[in-house]
């Protein structure tokens, strides 16, 4: 087994893929990070898998799925071809306990899993302006793209009102204005119905946008949105609800401002306020600032005004109270980088910008071009002056 320190909220992966080798060991938030194609999915998935296999038989039951096969299960959950990623020297290590394949093709009737999973291909599954229930994609369509899919298809159907109205029942004063600022504008997301179908319209008071005119930024954040006010909806109606934990959004930042990136940002500080611990999978030198700034005002027992400063928000109890349960939270990252062509973890979470690890002190790469080109202005100016 390999070695951790703790055994809660650790994640251990070997030889899937083309990970080698990736040892996480989550808290509050924790960041994956990494160059294209480093498996930064893949290892958000593996915790999806080891925690709610029982879960995903069911649903891959429900849905015609032959789930008797476990090499064939993984298949319909990472998508068709990646089972092949399974060898014999693969192993999956979830709090302690070793997941096994045919674990994967046992149902236990179990209808909601731990693991709330916001993928990457939010724009993919609107297509024609309106998100596809589970069966419509292909066996090519990782599981968790499905099911997100299918949620976003359930939550809208029942919604009542525009985005606006949901966003207001949902999400406190400051932080829904500040997310319609940011993203919406002055428009309102809202459900159109012609000739029996369904899709989502934005509208600026007589225009009307149909999907695939939004900016390529709110084609990406509003499903992202949606799907975060779906599950706020599944805690209001339950009080809490009783089985979700975890939150893993790939990619937040997709397309958009910089402005909308710290408002996303806010979204997700607000879920850890709420009680979840979300995994974020993040191409975005800002995501890290934030959260370097986050560790180096708890060290310097820093305020949450000077958070909310820095966010551009009204110092507002709720806002407060949001920022000072952030300031008291876990931040963990972690670097997944190739190595002789395998990909390996590292745990960067001081985010220390003067570390003698490269992959460290650039943040693994997201910081260190910009600080190469400094560098090369630098050598203009004195050549210029020399």
């Amino acid at each position: 087994m390999p070695t951790t320190k703790k055994l809660a909220n650790t994640l251990s992966v070997r030889n899937f893929a083309q990970i080698a080798k990736a040892d996480i060991e989550l808290g509050d938030l924790t960041l994956l990070v990494g160059a294209q194609a480093t498996g930064k999915s893949l290892v958000a998935q593996m915790w999806k898998l080891g925690l709610d296999h029982h879960e995903l038989a069911d649903l891959f039951w429900s849905q015609g799925y032959d789930v008797d096969d476990a090499n064939e299960t993984l298949g319909v959950f990472f998508g068709s071809g990646m089972q092949r990623g399974w060898t014999s020297r693969t192993e999956l290590w979830v709090n302690g306990k070793r997941f096994f394949p045919q674990a994967a093709s046992e149902g236990k009737h179990i209808d909601e899993g731990h693991v709330y999973y916001v993928p990457a291909h939010r724009a993919m599954v609107m297509s024609g302006g309106w998100p596809a229930a589970f069966p419509r994609p292909d066996a090519d369509t990782p599981a968790v793209v499905r099911m997100f899919s299918d949620r976003l298809n359930r939550f809208l159907r029942a919604a009542n009102g525009g985005l606006q109205k949901s966003m207001e029942r949902y999400l406190s004063k400051p932080l829904a204005k500040m997310v319609h600022d940011a993203i919406l504008g002055s428009g309102d997301v809202e459900v159109a119905r012609e000739q029996l179908r369904m899709s989502l319209r934005l509208k600026f008071g007589e225009t009307d946008l149909p999907f695939m005119t939004w900016t390529a930024g709110q084609r990406e954040a509003i499903p992202l949105l949606l799907d975060l006010l779906a599950l706020h909806a599944l805690a209001a109606n339950q009080k809490k609800h009783p089985k979700i934990d975890w939150v893993v959004i790939e990619e937040p930042e997709m397309g958009l401002h910089p402005k909308a990136i710290s408002t996303v940002v806010l979204l997700v500080l607000d879920l850890l306020h709420r009680g979840y611990r979300v995994i974020l999978t993040t191409h975005s030198p800002l995501v890290l600032d934030i959260v370097f700034a986050a560790r180096s005002m708890q060290e310097k027992r820093g305020r949450p005004e000077y958070l909310a400063e820095a966010f551009d928000v009204p110092n507002e109890a709720t806002v407060r109270d949001l920022l000072r349960s952030a300031l008291k939270k876990d931040y963990r990252t972690f670097a997944l980088e190739f190595v002789r062509q395998k990909v390996y973890s590292k745990d960067i979470s001081a985010l220390d910008p003067f570390s003698e690890d490269p992959m460290q002190a650039g943040w693994a790469g997201l910081t260190g071009f910009s600080s190469r080109f400094g560098r090369a202005m630098g050598k203009a100016i004195d050549d210029q002056e020399g």
